[in-house]
């Protein structure tokens, strides 16, 4: 079986203001709104209630947006949460926004907090993109006489959004498998939306990452728990701002004639912040390259493109010895 690095797979939660000031309130929901997301990218058994029965093809999509207004002052909260996925479709989107008219008619802004985001997949596609706006801190003056009459408010936004896709293949006779997975997209921070006077942005990265495992199902590793091996791939981005064209190479993983193989593939986005991230459409499956004579069924009976065949190094041994064979026999007639 080929080996490959393998490292930890972890969603990243959305930062908020690094101030310290008490805000349990908007913490505790701001938690409440990615802890589940967050949960859902540790790796148990591939099969849905882990039945080797219930491996089969599949698609979903799901995203979680969050959008709060808090006043330190009144303590008043105004939050918005939304969360959505849908399992063999192809788009799920949903945005929020919550505003707050702060210190009285007269004398305060509205703050505003928007969060969006929208997910599809498709067989050998995944597209994701998520973007929020409001998130900083801000004050308005309950007495205007009066400048050191400062009230705080905070506003916190949250945007993620997950596509994945599920493959199931029967090696109908073995050989080596190797693919790759192509990822373009782009994380920027949003420069439009209103702020208000005394009110100070806080920007973050945003975050993406693909995760891509490949389960042996009829290998099973017991250690101490049994389960199908697995070979595990991911290409993240960490918090850096800019665009991206990455490639993530599967090369050499073998497969066993009669042996099913589950393929996983995830893309995630995290915009919060002023940060917006666009990969609809963006990651894709490669050419299969099959070797040694492998062949694969689709259980989804999607046509994935198959690469032209790659000569194996005893063909080009024997292609190279023909033409030795026919320049050797033009030499000697030359020289009868």
């Amino acid at each position: 079986m080929a080996t490959c690095a393998q490292s930890s797979w972890h969603q990243s939660i959305p930062s908020v203001s690094g101030l310290a000031i008490a805000r349990t309130a908007g913490v505790a929901l701001l938690l409440m709104a990615t802890a589940g997301s967050a949960l859902s990218q540790r790796i148990s058994y591939p099969c849905p209630g882990g039945l080797r029965a219930n491996c089969a093809p599949g698609l979903e999509s799901s995203i979680d947006v969050f959008a709060q207004v808090d006043d330190v002052g009144s303590m008043q909260i105004k939050t918005e949460l939304f969360e959505d996925s849908a399992s063999d479709a192809s788009v799920v989107t949903g945005s929020r926004t919550a505003d707050m008219q702060l210190g009285g008619p007269v004398l305060g802004p509205i703050a505003s907090g928007t969060a969006q985001a929208a997910a599809r997949s498709d067989y050998g596609v995944n597209g994701v993109r998520a973007s929020s706006t409001g998130s900083g801190v801000g004050y308005y003056l309950t007495d205007p006489t009066e400048p050191d009459s400062k009230e705080y408010y905070y506003v916190y936004t949250a945007a993620n959004a997950y596509s994945t896709w599920r493959e199931l293949w029967t090696a109908d006779t073995g050989g080596l498998l190797s693919t790759s997975f192509r990822v373009e997209g782009v994380l920027s921070h949003v420069t439009t939306g209103s702020i208000e006077p005394g009110f100070e942005r806080q920007e973050s990265g945003g975050s993406w990452g693909l995760r891509v495992n490949l389960w042996s199902l009829d290998d099973i590793v017991c250690n101490p728990f049994c389960a199908p091996r697995r070979s595990f791939w991911q290409l993240s981005s960490g918090d850096r701002i800019g665009e991206f064209d990455e490639v993530l190479s599967i090369v050499d993983f073998e497969m066993v004639a009669g042996q099913q193989y589950l393929l996983d593939v995830e893309l995630s986005v995290n915009g919060d912040d002023w940060v917006n991230t666009d990969f609809f459409n963006s990651a894709t499956i490669g050419d299969l390259v099959l070797e040694d004579g492998l062949t694969l069924t689709a259980a989804s009976g999607t046509d994935y493109r198959i690469a032209s065949s790659i000569p194996e190094p005893t063909t080009y041994a024997m292609f190279f010895a023909g033409l030795v064979g026919v320049f050797a026999r033009r030499w000697l007639a030359k020289s009868a």
